[in-house]
C-alpha cells in the first residue's frame, strides 16, 4: 500500500520533469521557457497573446512548470498575466505538491503567501502537499504547511494519513512532529475523559 502511494506521487512528479511541447502556433516554446526560467521568451510569448492555461498532455501549464523548476520571477510574470495559480494537472495535483517533490521551500512560501489554493487540496488519489512532504521528509516543508492550517488527519482513498505514510517510510523526525501537532490540536484530556481512566 505504501508503496503504491508513493508511486502514484513519483510519477505526477517525474512526469513533470519530462513536460515539453509546443503551444499553438507561438514561435517560443512556452513549456520550455518557463522550465528555464527564460523570462525573455515568456515575456515574448505573453505579449503575442499567448494562453497562460495552454498545458502539456500531462496537464502541466507554464505557471506548474516554473513552480516546479524553482523559477520564481517567471512564475510571477505569469500568474500576473492572469495565469491560474491553483491549476492541476492530470493527476489532480496542484503546482505546490511538485514545488514540494522538488524541495523547494521559498517557492512554496511564495505561493501560499501570495495565492489563495486550498491548503488542503487533495489530488485524484486523496493526497494532500502535507502527504507529499510527509512521504519525502521535507521537515520545514511540513512545518510551513502546518503553520497555513494544513490538516495532518486528512486520509487518501487507501486510508493513510501523512502521520502514517511517515511511520511506513521510517522518518522518526516527520513522525514525530506531526505526532506532536496531533497531540496539540486534540488537546489535554477532559475531566470526565480522566475520571474514566482511573
Amino acid at each position: 500500500m505504501m508503496k503504491k502511494s508513493l508511486g502514484i506521487l513519483v510519477f505526477s512528479a517525474v512526469a513533470l520533469a519530462q513536460a515539453g511541447a509546443s503551444a499553438g502556433s507561438s514561435p517560443v516554446n512556452i513549456f520550455d521557457a518557463a522550465r528555464a526560467g527564460d523570462l525573455d521568451a515568456v515575456a515574448a510569448y505573453l505579449a503575442e497573446g499567448g494562453d497562460t492555461e495552454v498545458s502539456t498532455e500531462l496537464g502541466h501549464t507554464p505557471f506548474i512548470l516554473a513552480t516546479y523548476n524553482g523559477r520564481v520571477e517567471a512564475a510571477k510574470m505569469l500568474l500576473e498575466a492572469g495565469a491560474e495559480a491553483c491549476a492541476i494537472d492530470a493527476q489532480g495535483s496542484s503546482a505546490s505538491m511538485g514545488v514540494i517533490f522538488k524541495g523547494h521551500t521559498d517557492v512554496l512560501k511564495w505561493l501560499t503567501d501570495v495565492t489563495d489554493c486550498d491548503v488542503d487540496h487533495r489530488n485524484y488519489a486523496g493526497q494532500t502537499a502535507l502527504m507529499m512532504a510527509s512521504l519525502f521528509d521535507r521537515i520545514e516543508i511540513a512545518e510551513w504547511l502546518l503553520q497555513q492550517g494544513a490538516d495532518p488527519s486528512i486520509a487518501d482513498h487507501r486510508g493513510n494519513t501523512a502521520e502514517s505514510l511517515a511511520r511506513g517510510q521510517g522518518l522518526i523526525e516527520m513522525q514525530e512532529l506531526l505526532q506532536s501537532h496531533r497531540q496539540l490540536s486534540e488537546g489535554p484530556p477532559s475531566v470526565h475523559s480522566a475520571l474514566s481512566v482511573n
